[in-house]
C-alpha cells in the first residue's frame, strides 16, 4: 500500500512539474510574439514624428516621455525668451535613430528651476550624426516645426515622475 501511495504521489508531482514547464513555454512564446509585433509597428515607414515632453521638476536634465522619428534626428531644448518664443539652446540629445524612444532623461547645460518655461524641438540629422541648428532642419508636421512648450513646476522629483 505504501509503495502504491509513493508511486501515485510521484506521478502527481511529475504531472505538476510538466504542467509548469508547459505553462512557462506558452507564456514565453506569447511574450516573444508580442515583442516581435511591437518591433514591426516601429518600422520607419509606420512611425509618424511625435514629441511628448510633460510638465516636470527642475534640475539639470529633461524627461522626454516619447520621441517618434521616421528619420535619424535630435531633440533640442531651448529656454523661452521674454516674448514667449524659443531662445537660447541649452541641451540636445545624441543622435537618435529612427523609431520610437520612450521615457528617457537628457542632460542640459543649465539648471532649470520652478517657473521656467522651455521648448523641445525635433530636428532631422543632415547625415553627419552631429547636431547643428544651422544645417539640421526641424521636423515639420502640417507646415509647422514639431515643437513642445513645457513648464518646470518644482525642484526635485514630482509625485508621479520617475527619474531614470
Amino acid at each position: 500500500m505504501k509503495n502504491k501511495s509513493i508511486i501515485i504521489f510521484s506521478a502527481v508531482i511529475v504531472v505538476v512539474i510538466a504542467g509548469f514547464f508547459a505553462l512557462n513555454t506558452f507564456l514565453k512564446d506569447t511574450v516573444v510574439n508580442e515583442e516581435e509585433s511591437a518591433t514591426v509597428a516601429e518600422t520607419p515607414e509606420q512611425t509618424p514624428e511625435e514629441l511628448v515632453v510633460p510638465t516636470q521638476a527642475g534640475g539639470d536634465n529633461v524627461f522626454v516621455e516619447k520621441v517618434s522619428l521616421d528619420k535619424d534626428g535630435f531633440v533640442a531644448i531651448y529656454r523661452t525668451q521674454e516674448d514667449g518664443t524659443p531662445g537660447k539652446l541649452i541641451g540636445v540629445t545624441k543622435l537618435l535613430p529612427s523609431g520610437v524612444r520612450e521615457n528617457f532623461l537628457m542632460n542640459i547645460d543649465e539648471v532649470v528651476n520652478e517657473g521656467d518655461v522651455l521648448f523641445a524641438e525635433l530636428y532631422v540629422d543632415n547625415g553627419d550624426g552631429v547636431f547643428d541648428a544651422q544645417s539640421d532642419n526641424p521636423f515639420v508636421k502640417d507646415g509647422e516645426p514639431i515643437m513642445v512648450k513645457f513648464n518646470i513646476v518644482s525642484e526635485g522629483a514630482l509625485e508621479d515622475e520617475v527619474k531614470l
